[in-house]
């Protein structure tokens, strides 16, 4: 009989997710912003949620499938979806997984260092090699340690999302009833834009998969992975349409740098809100970089040179060769990083992942299934 995970099991799992997505674009309300406020308007009240969902459907599929056929990484579960095609598509798809957890990861270093700016004025380069460093020292120390350190930075960081978000939507409550009622739309904004702009924000988070893969052989039972997922996708509601109501409702901070926290700063007097969020912010940055950079070693230590032996060096090496990377393009800020790799970055995740993982591993999963029971 299988053993079924513990909830602290399935939660440290879950906040490797919740993590990931809470990093510098989302706390920060730059790709909320983006993807949600100026593309639907007053409907993104709900178009967070086509993302919550489809991201649900993308992991729940690429896990299982991942299950049937013992696969332990990402790219596996890509070239099994690719089928015919894995030959020329599956390097293209890793590659495209590998540029969105490069790009969250500079946006992770980037927001580090604009906030230690911000408010200790320290140069935004020595904020983003601080936050580099620590992320490092996490991944370094494997999965069982993510895990841990991410279940301990998320309690702290739903806690913040709900003390800071909810005082906030209440004030601004009323300004959301009067956007919604009058059908507040920014120029270019439609019902078509905003839902291509949730599925693009979809793709751009089918990328996480590789993260969750990490923990595919813990599932041991249907049951564990969808309580798992449910789990994930509620905590990660707070940090996509919480965020989408409270930016609705005070829509003159969308264009800022860090446009939740100039919402806590300039509309909730409380002093220490802004030094909560502030906090918030730091614990996501540092879940992000360190998820991405854990994935990403995972993948790659395996092309370390042979004449280093030692798994460890090789993760370590890894990790400092990309975080190198990230920090030189972190140095642009964070809305420049933002606004210079999402164009390239929405084309890769609709092609080359999301469509295949969306729309043709459910089928092949099923078309699986269906052959083991005759």
């Amino acid at each position: 009989m299988n053993e079924e995970l513990r909830f602290r099991d399935k939660f440290g799992i879950a906040s490797t997710h919740f993590g990931g997505l809470l990093g510098a674009g989302t706390a920060s309300g730059v790709s909320i912003a983006g993807f949600f406020i100026t593309k639907g308007g007053w409907m993104s009240i709900f178009f967070p949620w086509v993302t919550i969902i489809l991201m649900f459907v993308i992991y729940y599929f690429g896990l299982q499938v991942a299950r049937m056929k013992n696969f332990e990484k990402y790219n596996e579960v890509l070239s099994f979806a690719y089928g015919d095609f894995k030959k020329y598509f599956t390097l293209l798809g890793e590659l495209a997984v590998i540029y969105n957890l490069m790009f969250s990861l500079a946006l992770a270093f980037s927001g580090g260092g604009v906030l230690l700016n911000q408010f200790i004025g320290t140069p935004v380069l020595f904020g983003v090699i601080i936050i580099s460093v620590v992320c490092i020292f996490i991944s370094f120390y494997g999965l069982d340690f993510l895990n841990k350190i991410q279940s301990i930075m998320t309690f702290g960081m739903l806690a913040i999302l709900f003390l800071t978000y909810i005082p906030a939507l209440i004030k601004g409550f009323p300004n959301l009833i009067e956007i919604v009622k009058s059908g507040w739309m920014p120029k270019g904004a439609n019902f078509g834009r905003g839902f291509y702009w949730a599925f693009a924000d979809t793709a751009s988070f089918a990328s996480f998969l590789a993260i969750y893969m990490l923990n595919v052989k813990k599932f041991n039972n249907d049951k564990d992975l969808k309580s798992t997922l449910t789990l994930g996708a509620l905590m990660c509601s707070t940090a996509l349409w919480l965020p989408a109501l409270v930016l609705l409702s005070y829509t003159e901070a969308v264009s800022q740098e860090i446009p939740t926290l100039y919402i806590m700063q300039n509309v909730i007097s409380f002093k220490g809100t802004t030094v909560a969020y502030a906090l918030l912010l730091m614990l996501a940055f540092i879940s992000t970089g360190a998820s991405c950079l854990t994935a990403v070693s995972d993948r790659f230590s395996v092309f370390v040179p042979k004449s280093i032996n030692n798994n460890n060096l090789k993760i370590l090496t890894v990790c400092i060769f990309v975080s190198v990377i990230s920090i030189f393009i972190a140095q642009s800020g964070i809305r420049n990083v933002f606004n210079l790799f999402t164009p390239i970055g929405n084309i890769l995740s609709l092609t080359l992942l999301a469509i295949p993982l969306l729309f043709i591993l459910p089928f092949k999963y099923f078309r699986c299934k269906k052959q083991k029971t005759l």
